[in-house]
């Protein structure tokens, strides 16, 4: 049985979704569906289907996360993406920050978790070149 559905658009490029995951953006325990997507975008739905936000990533979508980051009980949103950087967005959509690689195009996955122990997730964005695979610790 079909719940909803949520038309992608077309901006940039198609809307082929890339990636889906969960995350808490309200801090309730109620999970929003975040779709990253060819388009350049990163979408956030509720649980009807309907659209929170979006978060252009300026490339295609390629991996994403979901984590709180800062200790405010809401989930962060990593966006990974296809070219050289990757933005991370606040549980508004808004952006936190972005990182730009020096050595890869891509992101190819995303990973957020306390790796230190201090309680405090870390940020790790594994990422393709030309030359090598690498991952990166952020926080």
């Amino acid at each position: 049985e079909e719940l909803w559905t949520f038309e992608v658009p077309r901006y940039k490029s198609t809307g082929h979704v890339r990636c889906v995951f969960p995350a808490d953006l309200t801090g309730n325990g109620t999970q929003a569906v975040i779709a990253g997507a060819d388009n350049w975008r990163y979408y956030a739905l509720d649980a009807e289907g309907k659209e929170l936000w979006y978060y252009e990533s300026v490339h295609r979508s390629t991996a994403g996360a979901a984590a709180d980051l800062d200790g405010d009980g809401k989930d962060e949103v990593i966006c990974g993406t296809e070219y050289y950087w990757w933005p991370v967005a606040k549980p508004d959509g808004t952006k936190l920050f972005s990182y730009s690689t020096r050595t890869g195009p891509g992101v190819n996955d995303a990973l957020a978790a306390d790796l230190t122990g201090d309680g405090v997730p870390e940020v790790c964005p594994p990422r393709a070149s030309f030359s090598g695979s690498s991952i990166r610790e952020m926080r």
